[in-house]
């Protein structure tokens, strides 16, 4: 195995150096210019005229340019005044277009400008922050997202870059309706979770294929590179009957990075956890044929984050991790680029381990959760729209998954363990575009293997499960603004006796084109299999948690339904946003792992058995402006409730434990191209219940947890590197939870509850990054 080698004093060294170049490079590259121009009564004007918005208010500082219809000359330019006025003094006698462009409005052209045209009227129109972008999520079709008759949610490049999100977790936190959170004291596992639901009610997508195996979802979090991330795609509650076991909360999907020009990026960052430095390290490198027929795109991410013990009991609170992730694309465009094939590796490598004396063997420690990952894929995907009424997508994808573990303590030399997990998937879907209907048909199978084997607390699993889905979806244009998708997909789960149908409809009617109000109900289900948590073991009381699926489990079923409205108006020189959405969703059959120890195994047992039925239903708020290329501000609250019909047999408890009733997050983006742009943030969370059990403390109990938020904020700057446009430095400084708000009662000594967390993730952290675009 080849090891990555850091240099953390050599990184230290070239921070402070670079540091230093900013400021340098911040006082040299200041210019100050000024012009007094006289205004275009007392000029003589050889084409004017005035740039307002549709308020007509005045458009200061517009740009203007007039560009010859039949030559290559140099393009005349001017740009208008406080008043909105423009002048052009040049004398020209070819016929012109006139071009005018200003930050979040559309572009505006003119067309055969001739001298003497004066008095001319140009009225810009703000540029609408999200729309015209295209998504897929929602149902497997590529939809510009206001036309998207499942609410869709997206995360931008600018936030993921702004945010300096290191992972797909850190990108998807300040979505309101998402919590991100820690589930292990010793090793730092990480889910996602949406709605109030757990990790294995969201499903993750990449390109919108489910390649994620139970064993990498463990943590596959912190797997995920920004580096890959073109953008996250967001679909709340299931939806679409395309997808099949795992969507009940709902979809991420990934949107891997596609180039447009050649490009190299390299970066470097550092941050401070509480002093404690970690570093990152990434390249990105694009290339483009100049038929635009042909790419490849290559990225690598290594990270090393030093362990950390933050309640002086000399064990860690994060673990000693090391990570390295690589990638490639290859993308060709065949038949006049109406088909696509795209080929893709990735390899992840990563080294934690968390505990106490780190220094010594495993076995040798007072308590060690060591795990070591390997895994390699390879995917490929065909796309083919052999006409405009027909296209079709057919993808396979294989992917490896090995893990070398340690889960023990008090110098267990036999608590070491292996698995496997290889995952093999095959999808095939097909549009035809006839009148008002939009029609899929699709298969999908999916074999996932676990050999788990963990000898110390007689764990021996090996499984493969099977799930073969096909579906059928129609989206119906009809009446006038009002658009329907319906369908259903039946599975065939290797674990169950009987196929399960899921039917699944959502209609959407538009009143207005600012206006959208939407609906869905999907029905869904869960199988009973291996789960992730089942393949991570916190440590209780110095025994191995051990969970397995009771003889007679029967899968979930659930029942979401979605109520919300969309309001998007231009009010000024950009648009608003109002957003309302209901939802609630009702789980029978619920699994729940209850305490099933036997007396004379030396593991601790837990089964996971159906109990009942629950229910998440709340309401989401989410309010915001933003002019496109200025700035955006957002705000997000959402209100719910998640309760069983019966009470935890542990604690006599209905609540959800580790979900809180109240959660949002608030956004500022400002980008100014000559200063730097910035970005604050702020997330927060009502207090929850979650169970605190015995061994650092006397005995088991149901603690509540206060209330807490964070403030995030960045900078970053573009500098210029050379003349060329395309070749420049970015800084990017900031921190995260500027309180330093972080639970206060963690559990010490070896015998602690690892699973009680609540809380930031972090403590304050201070980021430096320093990336170079060649």
């Amino acid at each position: 195995m080849n090891r990555i080698i850091y240099f953390p004093k050599y990184y230290k060294s070239l921070s402070k150096f670079l540091t230093i170049q900013l400021c340098i490079c911040f006082l040299f590259t200041q210019g100050f210019a000024a012009s007094q121009d006289a205004t275009p009564e007392t000029r003589r004007c050889l084409v004017s005229g005035v740039v307002m918005d549709p308020l007509k208010n005045a458009v200061a500082g517009a740009d203007l340019s007039l560009i010859s219809q039949t030559t290559d000359a140099k393009p005349l330019q001017t740009s208008s005044d406080q008043e909105g006025r423009f002048c052009f003094e040049q004398i020209f006698t070819d016929p012109m277009d006139l071009l005018v462009t200003y930050p979040g409005f559309t572009t505006k052209e003119v067309g055969d400008i001739k001298g003497g045209a004066t008095g001319i009227m140009i009225t810009l129109h703000p540029e609408a922050i999200r729309e015209s972008i295209t998504v897929t999520a929602a149902t497997r079709t590529e939809k510009r997202l206001e036309d998207v008759p499942i609410r869709t949610e997206l995360i931008l490049p600018e936030i993921i870059k702004l945010s300096k999100a290191k992972t797909l977790g850190d990108a998807v936190e300040y979505n309101p309706g998402i919590r991100v959170e820690s589930g292990c004291q010793n090793c730092n596992f990480k889910t996602i979770r949406m709605l109030g639901l757990q990790g294995p009610y969201t499903q993750i997508l990449f390109d919108g294929l489910p390649t994620m195996s139970s064993l990498a979802m463990v943590y596959g979090v912190d797997h995920i590179p920004a580096q890959m991330i073109d953008r996250v795609e967001i679909v709340k509650g299931g939806g679409s009957a395309v997808y099949g076991p795992g969507a009940v909360g709902g979809v991420v999907n990934v949107i891997s990075h596609i180039p447009s020009q050649n490009s190299v990026h390299i970066y470097g960052s550092s941050e401070w956890i509480s002093g404690t430095p970690v570093q990152s390290f990434g390249t990105i490198a694009d290339w483009v044929s100049k038929s635009r027929d042909t790419y490849i795109t290559a990225f690598t991410q290594a990270d090393n984050s030093n362990p950390m013990d933050l309640n002086d009991d000399a064990i860690t609170e994060f673990s000693d991790r090391q990570l390295s992730v690589s990638g490639l694309r290859l993308g060709q465009n065949f038949f006049d680029q109406s088909a696509k094939l795209t080929i893709d590796f990735n390899y992840m490598w990563e080294d934690r381990r968390g505990g106490n004396k780190l220094n010594l063997r495993k076995d040798e420690a007072d308590l060690t959760e060591a795990v070591e990952s390997n895994r390699y894929s390879i995917g490929t995907s065909w796309f083919h729209a052999p006409s405009t009424k027909l296209d079709y997508r057919l993808s396979f994808s294989l992917a490896n998954t090995k893990r070398d573990s340690y889960y023990g303590s008090e110098q267990d030399p036999n608590a070491y363990g292996e698995s496997k997990n290889p995952l093999w998937l095959l999808d095939g879907q097909v549009n035809h575009y006839f009148g008002s209907h939009f029609f899929s048909w699709g298969a999908q199978f999916r074999s996932d293997s676990m050999k788990d084997t963990q000898p110390s607390y007689n764990r021996i699993t090996d499984e493969t499960y099977h799930n073969l889905g096909a579906y059928i979806q129609d989206d119906w244009f009809f009446l006038n603004g009002f658009e329907l998708v319906y369908g259903f997909r039946v599975d065939k789960h290797s674990g169950l006796d009987d196929p399960i149908l899921s039917p699944r409809a959502a209609l959407m009617w538009s009143p207005s084109l600012d206006l959208k109000i939407r609906g869905a109900v999907a029905s869904g289900f869960l199988a009973p299999q291996v789960f992730d948590e089942d393949l991570h073991i916190t440590q209780v009381n110095g025994e191995g948690q051990i969970i397995r699926n009771s003889p007679d489990l029967k899968e979930e079923s659930s029942l979401t339904y979605t109520l919300g409205l969309d309001w998007h108006p231009v009010i000024g020189r950009g648009n608003g946003l109002l957003e309302i959405n209901g939802f609630d969703t009702e789980i029978k059959d619920l699994f729940l792992v209850v305490e099933d120890d036997l007396p004379d195994t030396e593991e601790y047992e837990f089964t996971r058995i159906n109990h009942g039925k629950s229910s998440v239903y709340g309401i989401e708020f989410n309010l915001g402006y933003g002019i496109a290329d200025l700035f955006q501000i957002e705000a997000g609250v959402v209100e719910q409730r998640a309760k069983f019909d019966n009470p935890d047999p542990d604690f006599d408890s209905k609540d959800y434990f580790s979900t809180p009733n109240r959660y949002g997050s608030v956004s500022l983006i400002y980008f100014n191209r000559k200063i730097g742009d910035f970005f604050i943030a702020s997330r927060f969370e009502s207090g929850s219940k979650i169970p605190h059990y015995a061994g650092y403390i006397d005995e088991d109990r149901l603690e509540t947890t206060p209330a807490w938020g964070i403030i995030d904020a960045s900078y970053s700057r573009n500098f210029s590197i050379s003349r060329s446009d395309s070749q420049k430095m970015k800084i990017n400084i900031g921190i995260r939870n500027l309180t330093d708000k972080y639970q206060d009662d963690l559990d010490k000594t070896i015998y602690r509850d690892a699973g009680y967390l609540w809380g930031p993730r972090t403590p304050r952290t201070f980021f430096l990054s320093v990336g170079f675009d060649l």
